[in-house]
């Protein structure tokens, strides 16, 4: 059986390369634009761990942002093995923050049907019905 050749994706995609453009998009905007320089970038960042050592955390706080962190504990994936959503902000927001984390709707809204003895099951059947990511909070204090 001879194997197919795979096309060549047009873009890869690469999360470094997502944040530095946002980090080069906010600096590009003129200071009389604006009222303050503050970003809170939030999403699927792919970063298994938030922790040191890791190349997207690298790329976070390299161009000034933070990722603080999630007072809830649970995992971001509904697989509960990773961290890969997070909300970043830079230096002037992260003062503000008093509380952030991850909405547990396994459990909370769709408790009925989730079986905590047997989560292999609801993790195999949520992921055609609805994301695998659980949402993120943040409460700031303005």
């Amino acid at each position: 059986m001879r194997a197919l050749a795979r096309p060549k994706p047009e873009h890869v995609y690469d999360p470094q390369i997502e944040i530095h453009n946002l980090i080069q998009h906010r600096d590009a905007v003129p200071a009389d634009v604006t009222r303050n320089r503050n970003i809170l970038a939030l999403g699927d960042f792919n970063l298994p761990r938030a922790e040191t050592g890791d190349a997207i955390h690298a790329a976070l706080t390299k161009r000034g942002l933070s990722l603080p962190p999630h007072t809830t504990r649970i995992p971001t994936n509904v697989s509960n093995t990773a961290d890969y959503d997070q909300i970043a902000v830079t230096p002037g927001l992260k003062s503000k923050v008093k509380k952030m984390g991850v909405f547990d709707f396994d459990g909370a809204i769709f408790s009925d049907i989730f079986n905590a003895t047997a989560p292999g099951y609801w993790r195999s059947c949520a992921k055609y019905y609805i994301s695998d990511h659980r949402p993120l909070w943040m409460q700031l204090e303005l």
